[in-house]
């Protein structure tokens, strides 16, 4: 993502008087694009477009800060995009072929997202995962019981993939009530 950042610095992107980086007709940029192609281990591919790009699977959109510190190259940043982003947005993201992630893909996803919240479970934990209006991802692990496993397992039997009352019956199973 670094050598996409500095080829995008290089060929599509100027410092205004203030140190801010420019799209090519001097518009500050405010957000950023990017589709990002895992290609096993450690290996990704990257292609970032100045601007909100919807044909782009990530948009980093009205965080002049953000976009910002991702074109000076700033490690903490690049970093986020890819530890804060959901791993679907990943093109042929593998879970299982990255350091940390020895607890491979989740028994049950929900498939769907309620109130901007999402779950991905495991016999011993749910990931909560809640995008913010306004930036940034948070997620919660709760930690589950083999009794509270059964009762999400029988949610997600009876609730189809990407129906949205998997996760309000899964966040009411853990203890997590939506609003």
């Amino acid at each position: 993502m670094a050598w996409e950042v500095e080829r995008v610095r290089q060929d599509d992107a100027e410092r205004d008087e203030d140190d801010l980086y420019c799209d090519r007709i001097g518009v500050v940029v405010e957000a950023i694009s990017l589709d990002i192609e895992h290609e096993g281990k450690h290996a990704l591919d990257c292609r970032l477009s100045l601007g909100a790009d919807h044909n782009r699977t990530i948009w980093l959109t009205n965080d002049v800060a953000g976009a910002q510190a991702i074109l000076r190259g700033d490690y903490e940043a690049l970093c986020a995009i890819v530890r804060d982003f959901d791993g679907d947005w990943i093109t042929n993201y593998d879970p299982e072929d990255v350091p940390g992630s020895e607890r491979g893909a989740p028994d049950y996803d929900g498939g769907g997202f309620y109130n901007n919240t999402g779950v991905e479970v495991w016999r011993d934990r749910v990931t909560v995962t809640t995008w913010p209006t306004n930036r940034g991802v948070e997620r919660t692990i709760v930690e589950i019981d083999a009794a509270t496993f059964a009762e999400i397992e029988t949610i997600m039997e009876r609730q189809g993939f990407g129906d949205a009352n998997r996760v309000v019956e899964v966040l009411r199973a853990i203890g997590n009530r939506p609003s």
